[in-house]
């Protein structure tokens, strides 16, 4: 069980849980606002690479500043616990989809609010990496957030990803990552063409049995025209979608 405090936070439940650490809801009382808290995993407290990595999600996320990007308020530790406070939105666009296909207008407004918050990631020059649903988060008023840095990659910061080490989801990575090659901000537009995909069809662009079957789909095969799967969205949006999703970047 996690403390009831981290830091001056009080914590009120826990949100996700996994194999790094958690995060819970949180309430400050210092300004009286719900926040997220994401606490390093115990386990991984004295492993320097995963603390490194911890705190520089933080770093490359306080250092955009945008709508559609999360805004971290404090990075700090609690004896040996590694945690940041950060903005609290009470949905995620994975769990929207759960429900099947968005309306087009939904899905293109999501998808051009995820690509407002990516353009000014790239204009910081952080490359996200694993952009997916789950790493969008939906305010109460509409509002569409990029979050979890976590394997972000910062112009001016060297990457922690070892040399033929992929980091990312296998369903949203783009061909040059599956191939084990650099990625950019083109790998993060590639990633948010398979999401706008998921949006609309109601599934991913690509999918089998195993992960790496997955990585060689998004190397070799064109996906089904999203027109195939779903006739009344608009010939523009299927063409952005497939111009997101060119193997070329």
């Amino acid at each position: 069980m996690v403390a009831e405090h981290i830091g001056r936070y009080a914590i009120l439940d826990e949100i996700a849980a996994g194999a790094q650490g958690a995060v819970y809801r949180a309430h400050d009382p210092e300004t009286g606002r719900i926040v997220a808290i994401k606490i390093l995993h115990a386990t991984l407290s004295g492993d320097a690479q995963y603390v490194e990595r911890f705190r520089r999600e933080a770093t490359l996320a306080a250092s955009i500043n945008h709508p559609n990007i999360i805004r971290i308020y404090e990075v700090g530790t609690d004896g040996a616990r590694h945690f940041m406070a950060l903005e609290f939105l009470p949905e995620s666009l994975a769990r929207i989809i759960e429900a099947g296909p968005l309306p087009v207008e939904s899905a293109a407004g999501y998808a051009a609010q995820i690509a407002d918050g990516l353009a000014a990631a790239q204009a910081a020059g952080v490359t996200h990496r694993d952009i997916k649903p789950q790493n969008v988060l939906i305010g109460a008023d509409g509002m569409a957030k990029v979050t979890d840095f976590g394997i972000a990659r910062g112009e001016y910061m060297s990457s922690m990803t070892a040399t033929g080490v992929m980091m990312g989801t296998p369903h949203y990575m783009s061909p040059e990552q599956a191939n084990g090659e650099p990625a950019d901000t083109r790998s993060d537009i590639y990633a948010l063409g398979c999401v706008l995909y998921q949006m609309l069809a109601g599934e991913v662009p690509f999918s089998a049995t195993t992960p790496m079957a997955v990585l060689r789909m998004h190397i070799d095969e064109t996906p089904q025209s999203i027109r195939r799967r779903r006739s009344e969205v608009p010939r523009a949006v299927a063409g952005i979608v497939a111009r997101a999703m060119e193997k070329d970047p």
